[in-house]
């Protein structure tokens, strides 16, 4: 029995979109991070600041359930 209606199925095309060349040496890094702005600190030192609070909390709740 033949249908009475016909799929035609399409082929996507690919995407038409800009290529970006992303800069990934070693200068841009090392820019970046000379470019922190004053009044804010690198990742890596919010890092040790926010582990260091961390570990002092931990000791103070060990501390409190000795009592």
């Amino acid at each position: 029995m033949e249908k009475p209606y016909k799929i035609t199925e399409s082929t996507a095309s690919e995407a038409n979109e800009p290529v970006v060349a992303y800069k990934t040496t070693q200068q841009s890094t090392q820019s970046m991070a000379n470019d922190i702005p004053e009044g804010y600190m690198s990742l890596d030192a919010f890092g040790e600041i926010f582990h260091r609070k961390l570990d002092e909390c931990y000791a103070n709740l060990q501390s409190n359930c000795k009592q």
